[in-house]
């Protein structure tokens, strides 16, 4: 069996004996990870919680601590089976550290986040070296997808620094002489436990989707029984996930079962809440999360694939760009044979595609390509002069479809972005030209660095200036109601929601929540009679209508075209 290859660093300390990293080698890697934290931090409380997923999240987190149920999740007061508990558990520390807010309720993302790119860099420099190591962490940092979802209060980021782990450390253990690499077989069992029970069995399938694509490619499926000893893996992620599993079965039997069903096979076999598209729906996608980086992306895989299975058997710095390439068009292929799509489904290809383009990337600057990479910069300039031409036009666009948004959201009266959406499009359309400028003249550390700098100013932007205009307009008129609401209506009671429901408005009232629709007015007026009901949110358009359905109702407080409803006397309106 043939012994790891060394890596870059190896090969120094074989000749000089173990090194310590001076001080200034760190200085990089310290100044990029700095960027990440203040990135994922700056102002992460903005905007309110979004909905659906944010706003549901962070109900269940809210009502485990108040109801001191730590076992069964719930959403306004009915057991919720989306997700299994342990995001709610990473979830809650912040929140009794800082107090509940959307800040403590974001905070575990942007921690993992940060993690992820001190894990992205570590790994790839055992393989590629230390230069191309900071250029992946980089390109990983300044990624629209990485930033936006490294902010957010649900599982995504936090499963994505586990399976990126796992994936990383069954490589090494892959590559480890044995037995040096069953300690890392297990640290890979370890993590896809917590993986399931952080967001089911999509967390393990795909990093076992990946690592059997790299075993068939390697031809190490005899190796790796023989040294991983897969019956130990199967009862050590069942040993560790299964007995929350098993009690949810026990505790509420077949109404969890429909429900993990629902949320697992129905979810990839049939298209849920409209979400659907075509199998090319994730181009597109994987071209914008990941942009300015994502038209190196398509050349760095073709060129690694190419005799990958010679690669794949030599030694751990042969096949590792084969390890991602495998890793990357698997993720993609499941993914997009998904029936039920969102944009965040493809993120867990995310760290591989930074390593693959950084080290191109590296590779260009330490030896310029003979050839100018047009192509991939022609798109680097389009893409970016497109998105810069949607920002700049973003009013007129609004103008023309403002009543399909009104339709949806109601306190969308008017969004006005001032100079700063002028200001984003000019970073996004200077940043993609310099990088298109740069690489062209073989400048490939200065392209490298215009995109790190362009995405970060575009974010602090976006952060800073344009989502507390979209906050204001969208989601704080519904969010003060909410919380008027909750100061209205005595605890334990409930109060309704007609036409216009969101979880976030369970959230911010920390009152149970009577969704009613259309057609269900005798339901909502049989509840105002009885007593059960004593606020009502609706459309401004629906005040009259509700004063028919219950007539004790009078209008509290109007936002941004909502208005609260309450029993007893209000505004004369």
């Amino acid at each position: 069996m043939a012994d790891t290859a060394p890596s870059p660093t190896d090969k120094i300390e074989a000749q000089t004996g173990p090194v310590k990293p001076l001080p200034w080698r760190r200085a990089p890697i310290a100044l990029l990870l700095a960027l990440t934290a203040f990135l994922l931090v700056f102002r992460l409380g903005t905007p309110g919680l979004t909905d659906r997923d944010e706003a549901s999240f962070s109900e269940a987190v809210r009502e485990m601590i108040v109801d001191g149920d730590w076992l069964t999740p719930h959403f306004n007061g009915a057991t919720r089976f989306d997700k299994p508990p342990l995001i709610y558990y990473l979830m809650a520390v912040p929140v009794t550290v800082f107090g509940l807010s959307e800040f403590s309720l974001r905070f575990h993302s942007a921690t993992a986040g940060v993690g992820l790119v001190l894990l992205t860099f570590l790994f790839a420099r055992r393989h590629v070296g230390q230069r191309a190591a900071l250029y992946a962490a980089g390109c990983l940092t300044a990624s629209l997808g990485f930033l936006v979802l490294g902010r957010a209060a649900i599982t995504d980021m936090t499963l994505l620094f586990l399976t990126t782990g796992a994936l990383f450390s069954f490589f090494r253990a892959y590559w480890s002489p044995p037995p040096h690499g069953r300690p890392y077989y297990r640290i890979t069992d370890v993590l896809l436990a917590l993986a399931f029970l952080v967001k089911g069995p999509v967390g393990p399938l795909v990093v076992s989707l990946a690592a059997a694509g790299f075993l068939f490619a390697a031809g190490g499926f005899r190796r790796y029984a023989r040294e991983a000893r897969p019956w130990l893996s199967v009862l050590i992620v069942l040993g560790l996930s299964l007995p929350w599993f098993a009690l949810m079965l026990v505790l509420h039997g077949q109404a969890y079962i429909d429900a993990a069903m629902y949320h697992t096979v129905t979810r990839y076999t049939s298209t849920l809440g409209g979400h659907g598209g075509t199998v090319f729906y994730y181009f597109p996608v994987v071209l914008l999360l990941i942009f300015p980086w994502s038209p190196f992306l398509p050349g760095a895989v073709i060129e690694s694939l190419r005799g990958f299975r010679d690669k794949a058997r030599r030694d751990a710095v042969s096949s590792f760009p084969v390890f991602l390439s495998i890793w990357i068009v698997l993720v993609f292929i499941f993914f997009s044979f998904s029936s039920t799509r969102f944009p965040h489904y493809i993120l867990p290809l995310f760290p591989a595609a930074a390593i693959l383009v950084g080290t191109r990337i590296a590779h260009w600057v330490e030896d310029p390509p003979m050839r100018r990479m047009l192509p991939s910069l022609a798109s680097v300039a389009a893409v970016g002069t497109v998105l810069a031409a949607g920002v700049a036009g973003l009013d007129l666009v609004y103008g023309r479809y403002r009543g399909l948004v009104l339709r949806e959201v109601p306190t969308a009266q008017a969004l006005d972005l001032g100079p700063w959406g002028h200001t984003l499009a000019a970073i996004l359309f200077i940043g993609s030209a310099a990088v298109t400028w740069a690489g062209s003249r073989s400048k490939w550390k200065a392209a490298w660095l215009s995109g790190v700098a362009a995405v970060s100013l575009a974010f602090i932007t976006v952060v800073s200036a344009i989502l507390p205009a979209v906050d204001e307009k969208f989601l704080a008129p519904g969010r003060n109601l909410a919380r008027e609401a909750g100061k209205l209506v005595p605890p334990g009671s409930a109060w309704a929601i007609y036409e216009v429901y969101r979880p976030s408005f369970v959230f911010y009232s920390e009152r149970r929540v009577v969704q009613v629709r259309e057609g269900e007015e005798e339901r909502l007026a049989a509840r105002i009679a009885s007593g059960e009901v004593s606020a009502v949110l609706a459309r401004e358009s629906r005040i009259q209508r509700i004063k028919e359905i219950g007539p004790s109702l009078s209008v509290q407080d109007v936002q941004g075209g909502l208005a609260l409803m309450v029993r007893g006397e209000g505004s004369p309106r």
